[in-house]
């Protein structure tokens, strides 16, 4: 994936530089400036007060005589001489009163002049940028005779101010310029070398893996760039070491796949064997036990009345255990069957299933005098027959293990997120939770066979039967409180929208 493009002029860290400079210039300058005035202002002002009380004394002393005299032409034409001074703003010599004897501006002549200090000594009335105003008394022997008073303006001063501010602004300017241009040359290198690893990146993002910046120098960006590539070198050695190891755990999966696949084979073809096997035995083991049984009762028959007790006592108890072994080797048929001999699921009423178990078992209900009951049961995809033995061996367990009471049985289903939920629910005996994974062990019983008969394989063969549907099979108990068996079976399948049934392709 490409990386994002440059940012734009206005956005970019040359911008911002030229910026920063350009602003930091423009303040330093300005501050210059402001300084450069202000000092060269205040220097003009200082020189135009020594300049404005040096001819204050001046005509102070000049005009003595003629002030002393009254000799008011005398005075005027010492005024008038003053003109030649360009900055003087006006000028007048005044009696010990105030009255204005001589003055630049004829009119002011015989007036009274304000403002006239009130200590009888040399004295600044005004100092400032636009006017200088000083008053000198007039000594005659120590006697006090008149005022010498005259303004100075500072229009040379302020054209000069001027001056350095217009060449101040045009130094700033260049030196905002100049600042901007190096601003900018910096930024172009530092950007050009961001924009070339940032060119590393985008190539090595498109897939081209060995592309590497090269910046070469001491600076910080080259410093970093190094690193860059370095991070780079070490991605692909640990991207190399990941394909490896990547290709090493596919070959070990390949080879573990194949191992577990022919383990799984062996295993499979072992137990079909096994199943086979059992087959066989059960299947040739039943005609010599009925022979044994059947020459026992011909022998027992015959000699019933040649033969003492403990004689008939021997042949009765081998009677038994011929027939106990025959039904065991029935069971044992019947668990083989599950696997190797299974008939195709289908569509199969559970309830008729539960009514043709109790059907199978109504020797067993009428002596028990056992109730069973059962509400609406589903459909379900099933074998049938295995069905039909399920349902028989869990119901016959119910009325087997009753107490003293008769049995009851419930058979009861509902539905869940993968099919359907049965329990068979009994009266019975019950028994302790710690015995309830044992139960379902092939030969594992909890009572003698004189206490309740049986081959101790019945909940073996429910629990195959269960898993080959692809269910599984619990049991909730409590001694003397009866049992509840669940086990789940796949619902039956839903029919398409136009009626026509889905294929089982299990009966083909």
């Amino acid at each position: 994936m490409k990386s994002e493009r440059f940012p734009s002029f206005f956005h970019s860290f040359k911008f911002k530089l030229i910026l920063g400079v350009a602003v930091v210039h423009a303040v330093m300058m300005s501050l210059f400036i402001w300084d450069l005035v202000y000092r060269h202002q205040a220097m003009l002002l200082e020189r135009q007060t020594e300049q404005a009380n040096a001819l204050t004394h001046s005509l102070a002393t000049s005009s003595c005589v003629w002030l002393a005299s009254h000799d008011i032409a005398g005075l005027q034409e010492i005024i008038d001489a003053q003109r030649r001074y360009p900055e003087l703003v006006y000028a007048m010599i005044t009696n010990e009163n105030g009255k204005v004897l001589a003055h630049t501006d004829m009119k002011k002549i015989g007036l009274r002049a304000l403002g006239m200090p009130d200590e009888k000594k040399h004295t600044v009335l005004n100092s400032s940028s636009s006017l200088v105003d000083v008053a000198s008394p007039v000594m005659l022997n120590d006697r006090f005779i008149g005022w010498v008073r005259l303004g100075t303006g500072q229009a040379d001063a302020a054209i000069k101010m001027r001056a350095i501010m217009r060449n101040g602004i045009l130094y700033a300017l260049v030196a905002i310029i100049v600042g901007s241009i190096l601003a900018w040359l910096l930024g172009r290198q530092i950007t050009g070398r961001i924009y070339a690893i940032k060119k590393t990146i985008d190539t090595v993002n498109s897939g081209e893996k060995s592309c590497r910046t090269g910046l070469a120098g001491l600076d910080e960006i080259s410093v970093l760039s190094g690193e860059f590539d370095r991070m780079l070198d070490n991605l692909d050695r640990r991207e190399e070491a990941l394909k490896r190891a990547e290709q090493e755990l596919k070959t070990i999966n390949e080879n573990l796949e194949n191992m577990v696949a022919e383990r799984t084979r062996d295993l499979e073809r072992s137990n079909t064997e096994l199943e086979g096997f059992a087959y066989v035995i059960s299947h040739d083991l039943q005609e010599p036990l009925r022979k044994i049984g059947s020459y026992l009762d011909l022998l027992k028959e015959e000699y019933e009345g040649h033969l003492n007790e403990e004689a008939l006592s021997y042949i009765g108890s081998a009677v038994d255990g011929a027939y106990r072994m025959k039904d065991m080797i029935g069971d044992l048929l019947a668990l083989s069957r599950v696997g190797t001999r299974p008939d195709p699921f289908k569509e199969v009423d559970s309830g008729k299933a539960v009514e043709l178990a109790v059907r199978d078992l109504e020797i067993a209900v009428g002596e028990s005098g056992a109730k069973i009951s059962w509400n609406s049961l589903p459909t379900v995809h099933a074998d049938p027959g295995q069905l039909n033995q399920l349902l028989s061996n869990l119901i016959g367990n119910a009325i087997k293990y009753r107490g003293d009471v008769s049995p009851e049985i419930t058979v009861s289903a509902v539905r869940d997120n993968t099919g359907w939920r049965f329990c068979v629910k009994d009266n019975g005996i019950g028994f302790d939770m710690k015995f309830a994974d044992r139960i379902f062990q092939i030969f594992q019983r909890l009572h003698t066979r004189r206490e309740y008969p049986g081959t101790g394989i019945g909940l073996a063969l429910c629990k195959k039967i269960v898993e080959r549907h692809g269910g599984r099979i619990w049991v909730l108990t409590e001694p003397g409180k009866g049992s509840e068996f669940f086990f789940t079976l796949p619902a039956a399948p839903q029919a398409p929208p136009d009626g026509k049934r889905p294929i089982d392709f299990q009966t083909f």
